[in-house]
């Protein structure tokens, strides 16, 4: 019967998964996509750590790497595990066994500073000065007002200059709107245009400017009448701002002719005053290709001044380039 009373002693010992006694390590390593939310590789590797980067990841081995070209340190595990041990007796009962593990998270290894000073020479460019060019009018311009379209009463507004056959045809209605006869308030579209002569009539080769101003705009291409000395008098023809035509329209509006056709030609002066020499291109009066240099190695003034067609010459950003009227 006393037999019956005694309680069976169960001893338990505590088993890790690290015990190659009971357990053989046949773990992998998943990767999870958070985009996708699902598993998307596995690896059948078992790193003691990972160093993440943006698009790629780092994983190792404690103890594996030797050489200098790994620049990285991790914590490493006491190899030697310190354990207690406490034992508790119960009469008549069982005696229990407890075994608690101490990690020891002290860290060991080498820490490297890394030299960031950069080795060679810096340069720090400055990119060149840019220089607008612009193109000056001659002085001692004569103002002439060229018709350019007309407006009958309340009529749409008419412009005759892409034609000599519509400028002609437009002189009944100029006569119209010049004449005493003109009470329905007509009118004519006019500009002011400044040429290169010092005469009160327009030449063949004048160059024309588009109203008053120092720059270099030219009376768009096409045909226009000029108070030269009568508003009816002439049709000219301009184009590149020279006129190149001057034609008389009968009052059939049948036209007579006498056509010269004077080359675009102009007097330009280019000037650099940077250091350097460099090469302006152009196109002459006789239609050759052609070159200048300009400018020198002691960064003073440098001018040089030359025929060419107008819209041809072409120039560096640090050169200053003037139009000087018709050569």
């Amino acid at each position: 019967m006393a037999e019956e009373n005694k309680i069976p002693v169960v001893i338990r010992t505590q088993v890790y998964l690290t015990d190659p006694e009971y357990f053989c390590n046949k773990s992998w390593t998943l990767s999870y996509n958070l985009n996708t939310k699902s598993w998307i590789s596995y690896h059948s590797y078992l790193p003691n750590f990972y160093i993440g980067e943006n698009n790629f990841f780092y994983s190792g081995l404690n103890g594996c790497c030797t050489t200098d070209e790994f620049q990285a340190f991790a914590g490493v595990l006491n190899p030697v595990i310190p354990t207690t041990t406490s034992t508790t007796t119960y009469i008549p009962s069982p005696t229990t066994t407890t075994t608690t593990t101490l990690i020891d998270c002290d860290l060991e290894g080498e820490v490297r500073l890394t030299n960031c000073n950069l080795v060679g020479t810096g340069l720090i460019t400055v990119p060149p000065t840019t220089t607008t060019t612009i193109c000056s009018r001659p002085s001692n311009l004569t103002e002439f007002l060229f018709i350019e379209g007309y407006t009958l009463g309340t009529g749409p507004e008419v412009i005759f200059t892409a034609s000599q056959v519509d400028a002609c045809a437009a002189v009944p209605s100029i006569q119209y709107i010049i004449s005493p006869a003109n009470t329905d308030g007509s009118t004519l579209t006019t500009f002011s245009g400044f040429a290169n002569t010092t005469s009160e009539t327009l030449q063949l080769g004048n160059t024309v400017y588009y109203e008053s101003g120092r720059d270099c705009t030219f009376v768009p291409d096409g045909w226009y009448f000029a108070y030269s000395p009568t508003p009816l008098t002439y049709l000219y023809q301009i184009s590149g701002g020279v006129i190149i035509n001057i034609t008389v329209c009968d009052s059939m509006t049948t036209t007579t002719t006498t056509t010269i056709i004077v080359p675009n030609c102009f007097s330009f002066t280019i000037s650099k005053t940077t250091v350097g020499v460099v090469a302006v291109t152009y196109t002459d009066c006789s239609g050759n290709p052609q070159s200048r240099n300009v400018g020198n190695v002691e960064g003073g003034p440098s001018t040089q001044t030359f025929c060419a067609r107008s819209g041809s010459v072409t120039t560096p950003p640090e050169v200053t380039l003037i139009n000087n009227g018709s050569c």
